[in-house]
């Protein structure tokens, strides 16, 4: 949390988020497939930098943070061409406390409502949330709201082939989290039809090096 949010928690934060994170790693391992629905960019090669689409598509980024303590989490997405061009980008934040692994869900949603909003076509969907991708395409089954997060997300894809949800490491995924940690009060929504000078260095970095 004081690399990616640069935020100094108390021993027992630190300890509550650490055990969230080892749950959802085996929640990875126990729900892991080898068959079924892994035809969606299953052999993908995942890098530590962001990578354009290929020629023809445009790609979104979606990352969500949450604040240990706090009764609300924002979610970040953002819009490139090919060529790494800014397209758009959002930010919420949003009232509910939830875990990780809620909020990032949260963002897929949101993220193919935003896809289904623009009436955009190829489009490569990427969060850094492997569980998340890894339920939404392969059929794995969660419980409670997250289960319904994962259904949604799920029938909103059926019949849109020209929609991949990939995973992709924190790293690249670096304008989507600044997104997600712009000042914004609870239930608020901001959209940008240029870069906000808080991401603007991190796209410039992106697009250095394609």
């Amino acid at each position: 949390m004081k690399v990616w949010e640069h935020k100094v928690v108390t021993p027992s934060m630190a300890m509550q988020w650490s055990a969230k994170q080892i749950s959802q790693w085996q929640k990875v391992q126990k729900y892991k497939l080898t068959t079924g629905d892994a035809s969606r960019r299953s052999k993908q090669d995942v890098t530590n930098y962001w990578k354009a689409p290929e020629p023809g598509k445009l790609k979104i980024n979606v990352d969500a943070s949450v604040h240990a303590g706090t009764s609300s989490f924002a979610l970040g997405m953002v819009l490139r061409d090919q060529n790494g061009g800014f397209c758009k980008a959002k930010c919420s934040r949003h009232e509910g406390e939830v875990t990780v692994f809620e909020a990032e869900a949260f963002g897929v949603v949101e993220a193919l409502k935003w896809i289904m909003e623009l009436g955009i076509m190829n489009v490569e969907l990427e969060s850094d949330s492997l569980l998340t991708v890894q339920a939404v395409n392969r059929g794995v089954i969660n419980f409670l709201e997250v289960g319904n997060l994962i259904n949604e997300s799920r029938l909103m894809m059926i019949g849109r082939p020209d929609i991949d949800l990939v995973f992709v490491k924190k790293q690249a995924n670096r304008v989507a989290h600044s997104l997600a940690r712009v000042s914004c009060e609870v239930n608020c929504f901001i959209e940008f039809e240029s870069p906000p000078p808080s991401v603007l260095e991190n796209i410039m970095y992106d697009v250095f090096l394609i």
